[in-house]
Parts: C-alpha cells; structure tokens; sequence
C-alpha cells in the first residue's frame, strides 16, 4: 500500500514515490506494502536518491532549502497514453498536468474518492484507468492495494480474496471481469467478501441491462455501482452514471454513459456543428479538460480537435452518435460512427487489424474485419479476398497467423477467417460491411492457425475427457453434438483468456 501525507505534491514526485514503493515491494518479496512519506516540495533528485539507496538518511542531512526545486506549470504533460490506429500506426494522447488534476478533482466532487479509501490496482499500465487507481488515490490519500505479480490480474477468486482480506473500498473493472467474478462468488457462496465495498467503477465498455440486473442485488447495501465513461483522448473518464434498478429494465437494453463530471462538458452536434434537440442523435463532443493532442500527428490534431462555438479551448470530435435523454438530461451512446469498436473492454479501430492482415501476404487482396457478439461472448471475424493477380501465391493461413501475432496483441487477432471472391461494395464504391456473410459461431468454428489439424485427431473416450469437452462445448457456445478432438488448441477455436477463466471456473465446479 501506499500513503501520501500532503496533497501539495507534483506528478513527478508522486510517480518517483510510485516507483518507489513498487521496486521496494519487488526487491523485499513483501505481499503487502503500506510506504508512508511526506513528499511535498521534495526536489526530483532527491526522490531518485531514495529510489537508488532504498534507505532515508537522517532530516537534516536531507535539507533541500539550497536546491532547486521543480517547476511543473499546468500545460506541461503529465503523462502520454497509446490509442489505436487506422494505419497500424498507433496514436498517442497527450495529457497535462492542468487536465489531470481537473479530472481528480471532479472524481472528488462526486464522492468517488475518498481519504478513507482502499483500492486496488487492477488495471494494466498500458489503459489510462490505472491512472485513477494510481494517482487518484494517492491525490486524497488513499491506500492501494498491490496485486501480487505471480498472480493473473483476471484472476477473479484471486481478486475476490484480496478484496476481503484487505477490506477493500472501491475499484475499478469492466463488464466482462464483473460477469466471471460474480460467477465465482455465486460457485463459492462468497458475496460476503464484497462487505467492504462502497463503490464498484464499471469501465471500458458498455453496461446491458441484464447485467445490473444480476449484479446490483448481489452488492452491499451501501455499495454504489457507477458506470464511468468516455475515451482515452477526453482524459480517464468525462461522464458518470449510477446504475438503479431502473436501468435492469431500460428499453434500449443498456446502462445510460451519463452527465459530465466537473470541469468536462457534452455537446450532441449535427454535421454543422450546431446542436440537436433533446432525444435526437448527432455526434458526441468533449470539451473541458481534455487531451492537448496526439503527440507529432498534427494531421489528427486537425480532426479530432475542434474549436467550437462559446468554448475557450477546443472540443474532442469523439466519432459517436449519442442523444440526450429528455428525462434525466444523461446522454445515451448509440454507436461509433467510424469503424472504432469495444471488443472485450478495449476500444480497437477495425482498419488496424485489416491494415496488419493486408500486409502479412501477397495473398491477399483485400481485408474486413468485422466484430460479432453471440451469446455474450466478443469474436473478431476476418473476410478475405484472394489475390488474382498473383495466383501463384497461395493464401497461408498458418503465415498470416504468425505474421499477426508479432504485429497484433492476441486479442486483437481474428479467431474467425472466411475467404471469399469478393468483398461488397456500395454504390460509392466503397467497402460494404453489412452484407460481409457471417459464420454460424455456434457450431464449431474453422480454425485460423491450424487449417485441418483442427478437425483431425482422437476423439474423447474417457470419463474425464468427455466432462473436459462438454465444459468446452459450455464455454466456447458450441454444438455438443459436434466432436472436439483431444488435441485441439483452446485459443484456436474463438477463444481468449477472459473464456480461459470461465473454463477455470467450470472445471473448479466439476472436479
């Protein structure tokens, strides 16, 4: 754990006290870790003095009145974070100081962080929200609890104990993880481990309405349930909702994105940047303490960043359609306008995976990527048009795989792939994903990196083999009717390691 005695800190010195704790938790194998240390106006070398000797020397010797001490103004940045890109180049959003605290103190505003808080630090480094769960704690001086290394931060039993053992307040997680821990509290009879809790942040992806339902019974009375959203360039998260039991049985289907935060403001604009009435759709705006802009891409600066009407500084073009409720004055996402898509919590740009396949063979003449959803589970199908122009080259499914592999992260890459002659086309000649033929994913699926390997070998023949392949067939949503060979790759066949985790928790049931 970690502990802040003052809030009069800069980023810099928060994040060397960071670095700190987390080489001392590294170096000393310690489970918990509490570092307490007055930071405040404490000079940059002086934090890297403490992080080379892990050993704090007596007061006076560590007297900083005759050294210089840091200048950080508002517009420097904080921090720079990756989004994807179109062209496989990946974006990077540049944060300032002035937005981050703007955004911490907004979270403060609305009694999301508190003194008295205990987090957990669930998030991986590379998604802004370990920013909150990092910084943001800190910023009121809270404690966060370090998961051990060892272990999968998907982990849910692992999570669930945690929580208990270390009376854990708040934290952050998507839909997803939210689904496979309650599965696991539900197996164990342990909802009592989430006693502790007064706040659970649902980020990253949107809410069904099923979901509250199943959830919201099942958390303390006392615990709020709050669904935080908006894209990386618009800071960590600019809107809010808490869900109720109105939202279990919303018509749309789906959790509401919610008001702006403090210091954010929303605008709903049609093409002519002019505002939409009430109930109406048009493209969502961020304006407030957003990002300065991509770093070194003024081309996406031009774009994304627009200055509109009555705002003092810019506004961020976001790409999706959403509306204004007439009731409560929330603003409902209706969906992207361009090709950016959630696919397991992560907002991925389609054009980047069809960019990476287009190139990993002569083979192919052309690629769409495109996202389906059965029975709860994400699949990134990938349609490809041979070449005709070089039939000498033959499509190779095992040299694509292994060309996107070292190009995607794996849950970037198509568990689905469909050749086709053509790819649709509308009158404008451009690329027409509506009629893109779609796989039955309910049936058993070909295999992307194996080709027929996948359909050949031994069935299952003993009585633990057979109940090994019906929990597959239960987790992958495939015919039970159809045969699973034994040595069949679990990844190869639509999976990801959220359904790896789910397989873990049946075979916890069954055995």
């Amino acid at each position: 754990m970690l502990f802040t005695a003052s809030n009069n800190v800069t980023m810099i010195s928060l994040a060397l006290t960071c670095y700190y704790a987390f080489l001392f938790k590294l170096t000393n194998s310690e489970d918990d870790l509490c570092v307490a240390s007055v930071i405040a106006n404490r000079t940059e070398q002086e934090m890297k003095d403490m992080i080379d000797s892990f050993l704090i020397s007596d007061e006076d010797e560590n007297n900083d009145d005759d050294l210089k001490h840091i200048l950080v103004t508002p517009n420097k940045i904080v921090y720079i974070i990756f989004t994807s890109g179109t062209t496989g180049t990946p974006k990077a959003a540049v944060i300032s100081h002035s937005s981050l605290i703007y955004y911490l103190r907004s979270f403060v505003e609305v009694d999301s962080l508190r003194t008295s808080d205990k987090g957990v630090q669930l998030s991986s480094c590379t998604w802004d929200v370990h920013i909150h769960e990092i910084l943001g704690t800190l910023f009121v001086g809270g404690l966060i609890v370090l998961l051990r290394p060892e272990q999968d931060n998907r982990n849910m039993d692992y999570l669930a104990r945690v929580i208990e053992s270390h009376q854990v307040t708040c934290f952050c997680i998507v839909s997803t993880l939210q689904i496979l821990l309650f599965d696991i509290l539900e197996v164990q009879q342990a909802f009592h481990r989430l006693n502790t809790l007064r706040l659970l942040w649902s980020v990253g992806e949107p809410i069904p309405s099923y979901l509250i339902a199943r959830i919201l019974p099942l958390l303390p009375a006392s615990c709020k349930y709050v669904n935080l959203g908006g894209p990386t360039e618009g800071n960590v998260a600019q809107t809010f909702h808490t869900g109720t039991e109105n939202d279990a049985h919303s018509l749309s289907g789906s959790v509401p994105l919610g008001r702006s935060m403090s210091y954010f403001k929303l605008h709903i604009l049609d093409k002519f940047h002019q505002s939409v009435p009430v109930v109406y759709a048009g493209e969502l705006y961020i304006s407030g303490a957003i990002m300065s802009g991509y770093l070194n891409r003024s081309d996406h600066n031009a774009k994304a960043l627009i200055q509109l009407t009555g705002e003092s500084g810019k506004s961020y073009k976001t790409g999706d359609l959403a509306r204004f409720l007439p009731l409560s004055g929330e603003v409902q996402l209706l969906v992207r306008e361009d090709s950016q898509t959630k696919f397991n919590g992560q907002r991925v740009e389609l054009e980047e995976i069809e960019a990476v396949m287009y190139r990993s063979s002569a083979a192919i003449c052309n690629c769409a990527v495109i996202k389906m959803t059965e029975n709860g589970r994400d699949h990134l199908v990938a349609c490809i048009q041979p070449s005709t122009t070089d039939t000498a080259v033959l499509f190779d499914a095992k040299q694509v795989r292994a060309f996107c592999e070292k190009n995607l992260s794996q849950w970037m890459i198509p568990s689905h792939v469909i050749v086709v002659h053509q790819l649709p086309i509308n009158s404008n000649g451009k690329l027409d994903r509506a009629p893109l033929p779609k796989p039955a994913l309910s049936s058993l699926p070909e295999c992307f990196d194996r080709g027929d390997e996948c359909r050949e070998g031994e069935p299952p023949m003993t009585i633990e083999q057979n109940r090994v392949h019906d929990i597959w067939c239960h987790v992958l949503k495939i015919d039970d009717k159809k045969t699973i060979p034994i040595n069949s790759s679990f990844f190869s066949m639509g999976s990801n390691s959220l359904a790896m985790i789910h397989l873990y928790s049946e075979c916890q049931k069954s055995f």
